[in-house]
């Protein structure tokens, strides 16, 4: 089983998501769509950069340009999150609007209900130990 981080100071709090995986604790995997294919989201995290998964809104709005993203196409790693079950958002009870954001090793970083450009940043910011 593996090892959840729930009191780690790189998670950012969680303030109210409604369900799925709470910060700290190790990400589930889904199918995905890429730009080259269908995949899984396991295989973004290969490069050992943050993901962020969003619902909703444009992923490549919400993250900044090196992080591989899970919504509409960019230039960068990139699936599109409605995949053909809903698998994705179930897994992670995404709502309209929300985040995700995943450690590259594979955790819940972040679990942001009402996802900002600034908020995803300060996530990460917190979990490369930039930010406390």
């Amino acid at each position: 089983q593996p090892t959840a981080y729930a009191a780690s100071p790189l998670s950012t709090p969680d303030r109210g998501w409604p369900g799925g995986v709470a910060p700290g604790a190790p990400f589930r995997d889904a199918p995905v769509v890429a730009e080259a294919g269908e995949t899984w989201l396991s295989e973004a995290l290969r490069p050992g950069r943050p993901v962020v998964i969003a619902h909703g809104e444009d992923a490549g709005e919400l993250s900044p340009p090196d992080v591989a993203c899970v919504a509409a196409p960019c230039a960068k790693t990139v699936m599109d999150s409605p995949d053909r079950a809903g698998l994705l958002a179930a897994r992670y009870a995404l709502p309209a609007g929300g985040a995700v954001v995943l450690r590259p090793d594979g955790h819940v970083a972040a679990c942001l209900p009402q996802a900002t450009r600034a908020g995803v940043a300060r996530a990460i910011e917190r979990l490369e130990g930039r930010l406390t």
